[in-house]
């Protein structure tokens, strides 16, 4: 889901995901790596919360 909105070289940077469950809602996350010590990641991460009991995407973003 996140790949035709955000790209694949986008998304792929972001992995390993964490992923987390609490209330009954998944949480993906993607991981920022960040290029040198000291270094700011542009940009952001995605994160994307998911209906445990339904499996609809209740929220999707992609943020600092």
């Amino acid at each position: 889901m996140l790949v035709p909105v955000y790209g694949k070289e986008t998304v792929e940077g972001e992995s390993p995901f964490k992923v987390s469950l609490a209330r009954d809602v998944w949480t993906v996350e993607g991981v920022p790596h960040l290029g040198s010590p000291g270094s700011f990641c542009i940009g952001g991460t995605a994160l994307v919360r998911i209906s445990k009991k339904t499996g609809a995407i209740l929220r999707m973003t992609h943020g600092l």
